[in-house]
């Protein structure tokens, strides 16, 4: 055979055996399976199914590198949900349904055997549907639920659907009006714990666009006293921690309604913590009850968030107004960075940035993002660390989007609060408002211009004369930190673990981290503490004058230079002194000489 002819012949092979094998070689699918689970894992987030107990969602935990070790990656945002009266009195779920009787109160669905089947696995998303038909030994004989969900490759936004299909031979009706005395029938239930229990908020969003936001609640009928009635109304549910404890920017799990007719389905919201002892926080909707005749379906149209509450996603894929992120999501200790953006472009020409402050001093925690002026592709979003950085721009002598975010906030020293007022551009036109058009070449300079109002922080200590924290006899001590005209600025109390305590400004939200100086403000702190009793009042070392009112002493005081502060609240065994106790001392001697004076009187008219 004649060397191109070997050479033909075995490229040929090549070919086909490479072909066979591409062939036989699936991609890597986003889609694993254990025994009793089923996961899809896409650029942004892991969902894992629980196929044991009716497909619940058991877990979504974000997988993005920006999340990389913090709680919510870690451990999820699902939580133990107890008091169940069934087979089991708890379950580890983040997303349950519940098709109930009343007998037990969490239904069957949750002890239904699910199935799953991948209708779909592209680039961009994967879509997955789980399925299950409750028995004969429940009161839906033939009741079969489809759930589809679809995660998108790079979203925090999970498409939901759900369908309930009578497949039976008799009508199937889901109604709890007699048990629960309310109007009740297919449920969706969210627990969650992302951080510290105390930390989360349950909201309602209605169709108006009105939102109620409940921070905590209590153990039972939670945080506005028991089941709330929506009656057609309701937009959405969800749990939210806008503190930096699940992640550098808070999280949330929330369940959106996605048209009028699944809207004008829903019936009421519960609200619970700590169901069944478990840390755990719970919200869940209640649709109208129904009947299916055999062969009908009732469908419910909706989807979930479950991510970061950063603006970027909450406005531009959750769909909330910038007021109402504003006003309820936002806190300043978040990080200005948008987590899970990749720049794709080279960048390679350095501009310089300046940061100049009028009214105090501090770096603004905030970040500056650039974007491609035509296409709004995302190209620098870096955060201001110094009053003096470079960035990297992609192209020289082109034009971009400037932004700040956030444009108000706190500097990172903890010590400003700052108001970001206006944009110098590199030929020296000064413009205001978070966004700016410019055209940017190498080597150019952009000032940044803040207003900062200076902060102090307040540290109180709750010490014996010596400078001691107050021992275990002290017991809990209750006080109170005014402003000037009275308005409460914070309430806190000192535990015997916790005698040192950093106020912080709750007359605004989120609470602000330090208070306005130069400024005047008032303690109020009770007299006894256990089997101590109150000393004195310092202020950095400054003995305070305080009056006492009832069983409390209060004590004025004044900030007036930023930085921090300490407050000492000393109490011994001895009697009351300081400044109040001096004016309560001498009341008793005087009591005792006129005491004294009118037996003697007494006694010289008896004479």
């Amino acid at each position: 055979m004649k060397l191109l002819d070997r050479f033909l012949l075995s490229f040929l092979i090549g070919v086909v055996i490479a072909s066979l094998f591409s062939a036989s070689t699936p991609a890597l699918s986003a889609v694993t399976e254990t025994d009793n689970t089923v996961t899809v894992t896409e650029s942004y987030l892991k969902i894992t199914w629980d196929l044991e107990h009716g497909g619940a969602i058991q877990n979504i935990q974000p997988v993005c590198s920006d999340f990389k070790n913090t709680p919510v990656a870690k451990k999820g945002m699902a939580a133990d949900r107890g008091g169940l009266a069934g087979k089991e009195s708890t379950i580890h779920a983040l997303m349950w349904d519940i098709i109930s009787d009343n007998n037990p109160w969490e239904g069957h669905a949750v002890y239904a055997k699910a199935s799953y089947e991948v209708l779909e696995e592209t680039q961009n998303y994967t879509t997955i549907q789980i399925t299950y038909t409750l028995d004969e030994n429940t009161p839906f004989p033939g009741l079969k639920v489809i759930k589809t969900y679809r995660v998108y490759n790079e979203s925090f936004i999970v498409d939901f659907n759900m369908t309930l299909t009578n497949t039976g031979t008799n009508p199937v009706t889901i109604d709890l009006s007699e048990p629960w005395g309310r109007s009740s029938g297919p449920m969706i239930e969210l627990v969650s714990l992302m951080g510290s229990k105390q930390d989360e908020y349950q909201f309602m969003l209605f169709n108006d666009g009105k939102i109620e936001s409940y921070y905590q609640g209590s153990s039972w009928g939670g945080a506005p006293g028991g089941p709330v009635k929506v009656n057609g109304t309701l937009k959405g549910i969800g749990i939210y921690d806008n503190t930096t404890d699940p992640s550098p920017w808070g999280f949330m799990i929330a369940l959106f309604m996605t048209d009028d007719e699944t809207v004008s389905k829903t019936s009421y919201v519960w609200f619970e913590t700590s169901a069944g002892g478990a840390q755990n926080t719970i919200i869940r909707v209640e649709f109208k009850p129904l009947t299916l005749n055999p062969g009908e379906s009732e469908e419910y149209h909706m989807k979930i968030y479950a991510g970061p509450l950063h603006r970027e996603y909450l406005v531009r894929e959750a769909g909330f107004t910038e007021q109402q992120y504003k006003t309820f999501f936002y806190n300043p200790a978040f990080s200005p960075k948008i987590p899970c953006r990749v720049v794709a472009v080279e960048l390679k020409y350095p501009i310089n940035i300046k940061i100049a402050t009028e009214g105090g001093t501090g770096v603004p925690k905030a970040a500056i993002s650039i974007y491609d002026y035509y296409s709004g592709t995302p190209y620098v979003q870096t955060e201001i660390e110094s009053n003096e950085f470079t960035v990297k721009i992609p192209y020289s002598n082109a034009p971009y989007i400037l932004e700040i975010s956030p444009q108000t906030g706190i500097t990172r020293d903890g010590y400003g609060e700052f108001v970001f007022t206006s944009w110098i551009l590199p030929n020296g036109t000064e413009v205001t408002g978070s966004k700016v058009n410019a055209t940017l070449k190498e080597g150019d300079t952009i000032t940044l211009k803040f207003r900062i109002k200076p902060l102090a922080k307040l540290v109180i200590l709750f010490v014996t004369p010596d400078g001691s924290y107050l021992p275990q006899q002290a017991e809990t001590i209750n006080f109170t930190l005014l402003g000037s005209a009275g308005e409460l600025l914070f309430k806190g109390s000192s535990a015997p673990a916790s005698r040192n305590i950093t106020a912080l400004d709750q007359s605004v939200s989120p609470p602000r981290p330090g208070f306005r100086v130069p400024e005047t403000y008032v303690i109020q702190v009770p007299l006894k503490a256990g089997v101590y009793t109150l000393s004195k009042i310092m202020i950095d070392d400054a003995e305070l004058q305080y009056t006492i009112v009832g069983d409390e002493a209060q004590a004025t005081f004044a900030l007036d230079q930023p930085g921090v502060h300490e407050l000492k609240v000393v109490y011994s065994t001895g009697g009351i002194t300081g400044g109040g106790g001096g004016l309560l001392v001498w009341t008793i001697v005087i009591a005792a000489l006129v005491l004294i004076i009118i037996i003697a009187l007494l006694l010289k008219k008896k004479k």
